[in-house]
């Protein structure tokens, strides 16, 4: 009895596999080139940057050089959706400057304080005003809670203006408010 069942048991898990290898075996080359493109596009899902994108891009090109039957299957999958990938990586991109800009910010109001070392400052996730302007300028609005001359906590608001240069950001203008 005991044998008869792992015997069953050894048939419901080795024949899918066997089935799905003699599956694969038998696809065709053009078939398999499709498997690819569709994992390439998996992996595209994933990319911060546009060199990233253009790696796997390239990488779909040269699978429709050898497979043109292909092209109109990769210009549905891939090339139509590539602005929409590209308007993804500028986003992301946009984002991690956004944070870079509002440390920087940061650093540029504690400068300003009586008592920096005492500053709390709003999280960048915070229900604060970050945007960019048509100029390419980081406007950030936030506020800090620090001590006054008087030992006091006090919240001050404050606006921070920065353009971006060489990767870093040059601070504009720092206003109270």
């Amino acid at each position: 009895m005991k044998k008869t069942f792992k015997t069953i048991l050894i048939g419901i898990l080795v024949l899918p596999v066997i089935g799905g290898a003699i599956l694969f075996v038998t696809m065709s080359d053009t078939e398999k080139a499709s498997m690819e493109i569709d994992s390439i596009v998996n992996k595209i899902q994933d990319v911060t940057s546009f060199s990233e994108l253009d790696k796997l891009i390239s990488e779909v090109d040269s699978i429709v050089s050898l497979y043109p039957e292909l092209t109109p299957y990769a210009d549905s999958v891939v090339f139509k959706q590539r602005p929409n990938w590209e308007n993804k990586i500028l986003e992301k991109q946009k984002s991690i400057l956004a944070i870079r800009a509002f440390n920087v910010a940061q650093e540029a109001v504690k400068k300003r304080l009586r008592s920096p070392s005492t500053a709390n400052f709003a999280s960048f996730h915070d229900n604060e005003s970050k945007s960019w302007d048509e100029d390419g300028i980081f406007i950030c609005q936030f506020h800090v809670d620090s001590q006054n001359g008087f030992g006091a906590m006090v919240r001050t608001r404050w606006q921070v203006k920065l353009l971006p240069v060489d990767g870093n950001f040059k601070v504009i203008e720092v206003v109270e408010y």
